[in-house]
C-alpha cells in the first residue's frame, strides 16, 4: 500500500506531480477506500481542479454513505471554489458537528451571496474558536486575516483561488 506519509510529504513539499502519482497508485491498489478518495478530492481543490474534486468526493460518499465530517468539508470547499455557495452551505449543514473552519467557510459562503448577518454570526463563531485554538498553541491571537485564514489559504497553488477564498472572509468582516 502506498504510504500515507509519502503522499502527505509530497503535498507539503509542493511536489504535486509526485503526490498525484502516489494518490493514484493508492486508489488503484484500493479503489474502495473512501478516505483516500476524499483526501485526494481535497488536494485537488487546492490544486485548482475543483471539478475533478467533485467526482472524487462523490465517489468517497458513495463508498461511505455515512461519511465523516471531513468528507462534507472537502465537498463544501470544492463547491465554494466552483462558486456554488448555496450548495456549499447545504453541504456544510449535513455535518454532524461544525468545527472552526466549517464556520469560517459558512461565513465566506453567506458573505458571497449577500447574507451578511448570517456571515457575521458565523465569522464570530469562527474567530472565537480560532482564538481558542491559537491560545492553546501558545500564539497571541489577533483578529486578522493573516493569522486566522492564511494557514488554510496558503494551500492554494493558484493565487486567484487563494484570493477567492480570502475575499469571502473579508466580505464577512475579517480584516
Amino acid at each position: 500500500m502506498v504510504s500515507r506519509r509519502l503522499r502527505a510529504i509530497a503535498v507539503l513539499l509542493k511536489k504535486d506531480d509526485e503526490a498525484e502519482i502516489y494518490f493514484k497508485r493508492a486508489l488503484a491498489l484500493n479503489p474502495n477506500d473512501p478516505d483516500v478518495a476524499a483526501l485526494f478530492a481535497n488536494i485537488l481543490v487546492y490544486w485548482g481542479r475543483w471539478q475533478e474534486s467533485l467526482t472524487w468526493i462523490n465517489t468517497a460518499k458513495r463508498l461511505n454513505p455515512l461519511p465523516p465530517n471531513l468528507c462534507h468539508w472537502y465537498h463544501a470547499l470544492a463547491l465554494y471554489s466552483g462558486r456554488e455557495y448555496e450548495q456549499a452551505i447545504k453541504t456544510i449543514r449535513e455535518m454532524r458537528s461544525l468545527d472552526r473552519w466549517s464556520h469560517g467557510l459558512l461565513a465566506a459562503c453567506y458573505a458571497q451571496i449577500g447574507r451578511l448577518d448570517e456571515a457575521r454570526f458565523e465569522l464570530d463563531v469562527y474567530v472565537s474558536e480560532r482564538v481558542r485554538e491559537l491560545k492553546e498553541l501558545g500564539e497571541v491571537p489577533l483578529r486578522s486575516l493573516l493569522q486566522f485564514a492564511l494557514p488554510r489559504a496558503d494551500r492554494y497553488r493558484n493565487p486567484l483561488d487563494r484570493d477567492h477564498f480570502l475575499v469571502g472572509l473579508r466580505k464577512a468582516g475579517l480584516t
